[in-house]
């Protein structure tokens, strides 16, 4: 797998999805941005949350704040794009292909690749005139890597951000436990 080509590619796409998004809804009214995987490292997706977006959420449940802050799949829009879709392609096609012993190290990869491609675009200004309470988030969707995922994500936000994430990680982990024990 051409690593190089794959983070380029992402790199692009990501810059494209972000300046469509900003033209959408204007850049004072986003308040989240996130690519995330999942376990399999077999996709990346990219989601946007709007202020209006996540204050109706919590208007309707307001004891899930942080959820709908936090979570990606809540958020406003799940955004496709066909250059995306090619690289979920890829991503499909290579982990079919990977052997068990190879899997980890093929994850770090994939999961590594996207971070440095968000340190990249935070570090080359794409989110510079974002709000001080703007979330940008690496996740990984179904999956119990929570302690990485905090240390991912804590480079992107401010302390207050990191705080809040931990203690929503903390609450989904304690629910997630519960819910297993009613089972």
């Amino acid at each position: 797998m051409d690593y190089n080509s794959l983070k380029l590619s992402l790199n692009k796409v990501i810059c494209i999805i972000f300046e469509e998004y900003v033209k959408k809804y204007g850049i004072k009214n986003i308040c989240g941005f996130a690519l995330y995987s999942d376990e399999e490292a077999m996709s990346l997706s990219v989601s946007v949350n709007t202020y209006k977006h996540h204050k109706n959420n919590v208007k309707e449940d307001p004891e899930n704040k942080l959820y709908y802050k936090f979570n990606p799949e809540e958020w406003n829009e799940i955004i496709e794009n066909n250059e995306l879709d090619k690289i979920n392609q890829i991503l499909q096609e290579n982990s079919l292909k990977i052997k068990k012993k190879q899997f980890a190290e093929y994850r770090k990869n994939i999961y590594t690749l996207s971070l440095e491609v968000l340190n990249e675009l935070k570090s080359n200004g794409l989110f510079k005139d974002m709000k001080n309470d703007f979330v940008l988030l690496f996740s990984i969707s179904d999956c119990d890597l929570s302690e990485m995922v905090i240390e991912y994500n804590k480079k992107y936000n401010s302390n207050e951000i990191v705080n809040e994430y931990e203690q929503w990680i903390k609450e989904e982990s304690e629910y997630n436990e519960d819910e297993d024990f009613d089972e």
